[in-house]
């Protein structure tokens, strides 16, 4: 009994040939039997010649039962981990990132496994600390590697990873300088000709008896980057003078009810 080429065994009916008993014994030997050779969630494939990169033994001898001749009777579990022996990734279901779950630890792990993020979280995990849905965590045999589920997200946020929460060092480091959080205010009542000493972080209420011909303004001594001046103008100036600084693109006629605010800019020392 053997296993024949097809074409060897067309060549058995040829006319006047009358096949022996050897010979219908290798063409049944040839094929495959549905009863003897396969089984419940099983697939067949040619056993190879040679090892399959990442496998140690032939197909036969590690995942299955031989079949007929050459051809392996797998079943799809066995043939799942041929495919994490030679290297493939599997995919296990979901993991919550916030209660580790399944639980994953660093550098411990079934080679080729893959988990996909269902829960963001902070569980780290062989120096990941920032899950986002969508994330997959897969095993490579020896730590736990990452794969981000979109190329744009937020990795970290001034050093922090995880889920953060906005404090209110965030804005002053953005920003390059501390706002205040309310402005108290001050009011004046001049004259016309009175000079006044404007407040930084303050409300400055020029509130005179009646319209101005003419009014000074004097700007903070030695103020600091991102100083804000607020001014409001109870009745109309028709020539503001700004002394003790500079103002860029100054106007120097307010009409009543209008207000100004001015920034300080260290860079160029000019309130914009």
């Amino acid at each position: 009994m053997a296993i024949k080429a097809r074409s060897f065994l067309k060549a058995l009916w040829i006319t006047l040939y009358k096949p022996s008993a050897s010979d219908f014994s290798d063409f049944f030997d040839s094929f495959v039997n549905l009863s003897d050779d396969l089984g419940d969630n099983t697939v067949l494939v040619k056993e190879p010649s040679a090892s399959p990169v990442g496998l140690a033994l032939t197909a036969s001898s590690v995942l299955g039962r031989k079949a007929t001749g050459n051809i392996v009777a797998i079943s799809f579990t066995d043939l799942a981990t041929a495919l994490v022996l030679a290297g493939a990734y599997v995919s296990q279901g979901p993991w919550n990132a916030t209660t580790n779950s399944p639980a994953l630890a660093s550098g411990v792990g079934t080679k080729g496994f893959v988990y996909k993020v269902s829960v963001a979280g902070a569980t780290s995990i062989d120096g990941n600390a920032a899950w986002n849905v969508g994330d997959q965590i897969a095993f490579d045999g020896t730590t736990w590697d990452k794969w981000d589920g979109a190329a744009t997200e937020v990795i970290s946020f001034n050093t922090r990873t995880g889920a953060i929460i906005l404090t209110s060092a965030d804005i002053t480091t953005a920003l390059g300088y501390t706002p205040g959080t309310k402005l108290g205010h001050t009011i004046f009542t001049p004259t016309t000709g009175n000079a006044i000493n404007l407040v930084a972080k303050q409300y400055n209420i020029i509130a005179p008896s009646g319209d101005l011909a003419a009014l000074t303004l004097t700007l903070p001594a030695a103020p600091a980057d991102g100083d804000v001046l607020e001014i409001k103008f109870e009745h109309a100036v028709t020539t503001i003078t700004y002394t003790g600084g500079t103002v860029g693109n100054a106007i120097v006629t307010q009409a009543a009810g209008t207000k100004v605010k001015l920034m300080f800019d260290a860079g160029t020392s000019i309130w914009y």
